[in-house]
């Protein structure tokens, strides 16, 4: 991740986190990550704080468990990963409202907007 900041240092960065949260603030430093992904386990509001001040998201991996999902959404947490799409679909009442958007009508965008023919 340090090394694609260097060749590449305008495409967004994130680090997966497992580890020891004292090592969190020097990842962050040299890799200049914009989203932490930690394994849902680990998040507590320390975490969410700590990120957060740096700038940074919270995205918490891999979330299979609905009250697993809403805790984290009440921590303040920025995006969970999960396995089960419909739990996703299921707890997007929890999103901002400017940032509810249909499944599959943000996965068509995502698709175009990536697609070099598209002409948009």
């Amino acid at each position: 991740i340090v090394r694609m900041r260097e060749i590449a240092p305008r495409i967004a960065r994130g680090v997966l986190f497992d580890g020891s949260l004292a090592t969190l603030n020097d990842v962050l430093s040299r890799s200049a990550a914009r989203d932490v992904w930690p394994q849902w386990k680990l998040v507590d509001q320390g975490l969410v704080n700590r990120v957060h001040v740096r700038g940074c998201r919270v995205i918490a991996w891999t979330v299979n468990s609905r009250d697993e999902a809403r805790r984290l959404a009440a921590l303040g947490v920025d995006g969970i990963s999960s396995d089960d799409i419909r739990l996703l679909e299921e707890l997007s009442d929890l999103a901002p409202e400017a940032a509810r958007v249909p499944l599959a009508e943000w996965l068509a965008e995502r698709l175009l907007r990536d697609d070099p023919r598209s002409p948009g």
